[in-house]
Formats: structure tokens, sequence, C-alpha cells
């Protein structure tokens, strides 16, 4: 079986030095990235990042963080039109419900009606909660705003994971935020050759024998 068909069972969560750490394997659940796998050919999906934000017996629920359009925040949701330093773009969150803006928030404090993907990232379906965040020269790095988002049946996903259709690994807020988007994906060569390393690992041999 190749080293891509272990992938839940046997990549580590990644520590914040970017180390493979053994004590156990990643967990499917809200505050992961899913990182598609180069041999992936769904389209929609090819050479993307999720942030997973809900997984459990009733499906999946995600968003694409790393495909920005040339379609402008402030054209999009008319709540922020008004809103005249912005210069945002929407991102593509998914194929699904495409017309529908969702945000992803960069606040500690809990907002109203949003949920809290990870200690500083909530996820809202409400614009007026966005405009608090949306002034200022540093809205980037505190608001992106996504057009659809990713789903899964009950167990699609995890039988994605098993196939080695998605790498799983820790997300982070530096990460969704990013200026650089574009960087974001190539990083899974990095994580499919360390499950190659520890499923395969070198043969160690001494230089007498």
């Amino acid at each position: 079986m190749r080293p891509t068909h272990l992938l839940l069972a046997t990549l580590a969560a990644l520590s914040a030095a970017g180390r493979l750490a053994l004590s156990a394997p990643p967990r499917l659940e809200p505050g992961v990235f899913l990182y598609a796998a180069p041999s992936l050919g769904d389209p929609n999906f090819a050479e993307t990042v999720v942030l997973l934000l809900d997984h459990g017996p009733g499906g999946s629920l995600g968003l694409i963080v790393n495909r920005p359009t040339r379609i402008g925040v402030r054209e999009a949701v008319k709540e922020l039109a008004e809103t005249r330093e912005l210069d945002l773009r929407v991102y593509e969150g998914g194929p699904v419900q495409r017309e529908m803006m969702v945000a992803l928030v960069r606040s500690s404090p809990a907002l109203a009606d949003a949920r809290r993907v990870l200690p500083d990232v909530q996820f809202s379906t409400e614009p007026r909660q966005w405009t608090e965040v949306a002034g200022g020269p540093e809205a980037a790095s505190r608001l992106r705003v996504y057009a659809g988002y990713a789903g899964w049946g009950p167990g699609q996903l995890a039988r994605e994971v098993r196939l080695g259709s998605w790498v799983v690994a820790p997300a982070d807020a530096r990460s969704i935020f990013s200026s650089e988007p574009s960087a974001l994906w190539p990083k899974v060569h990095e994580l499919m050759r360390r499950i190659e390393v520890y499923t395969h690992p070198p043969i160690r041999r001494d230089a007498d024998t």
C-alpha cells in the first residue's frame, strides 16, 4: 500500500516549529487544515488548502483558504460597500452555495452568532459583524470573506482521507490570513515527504560493515 493511503494513521501532529511529533495521529476536527494531495483530480479542490470548520456524524464543512478571486469585498458585500479604505478580495470558499458570503474574523473576543474555530479565529455568516474589523490598514490581517464553502456528506471526508486525497495538519491564524496564499499549498510536498520518511525510515548501516 502506498504511503499516501495511510495518511490519517501515520501523519502525526506538526509542532509549531514544523517538526513531526509522533505522539498521536491527527484527528479530523474543526481547526485543522486539509491539504489536497497532488493526485487529487477534482478541479474544485486541486492544489487547495481547506480549513475544517465542522466535522461530525452529519457531515463536514470547510473553507478553501488559498484561492483569492478578482472580486472586491466592497462589490460583493453591500454592508461593506461604504467602507472606503477597504481593499480586500473575495476568496473562493468552495463549490457549495457560491452566492453565499461568509467570513473568517481574527478576533479573540467572542462575536455574536459566530463559531470559534481557533482560539483567535471565528467563522461568521453575519456581514454586520464584519464592519467592526473591516476598517483601517490592518483589515487584511483580521478579515477574510469567502464565496461559498466546501461540504461533505456523512463519512465522506474520512473516506477521502483514508484514500490519500487529503493530508491533515494543524491550522493556524497566520496561515489563514497570509498575504501570500499561493505559498500555502506547496507545503503538502513537505508533509508527504515526512509521511514517507516516517513510514519508511532509512536503514542505518555502520561504516565498518
